[in-house]
């Protein structure tokens, strides 16, 4: 679980550093290297065999200000499952 939870801990940094660039070519960069963590982050949670972001969509509210958060509350929702 640790790594799962240092990958979507990484991409938070990422997307919080990627909110505050003004320089639009580093910003798409920044985002990229979230997108990479998150994707590490998915694999990791298969491997573990949480649930799928597809599932845990269904049951988060909308976020319409920030599209990016929701998924990586996907992944935060299902690091609080127990392991079965």
């Amino acid at each position: 679980m640790k790594m799962l939870t240092e990958y979507l801990e990484r991409a938070l940094e990422f997307e919080g550093l990627a909110n505050r660039e003004d320089t639009e070519a580093f910003k798409a960069e920044l985002q990229k290297q979230a997108a990479a963590y998150r994707k590490l982050a998915e694999k990791r949670a298969e491997q573990y065999g949480l649930p799928g972001r597809a599932r845990q969509k269904d049951r988060l509210p909308p976020s319409p200000t920030a599209p990016i958060v929701q998924k990586v509350q996907t992944f935060r929702i299902a690091t609080r499952s127990p392991i079965r």
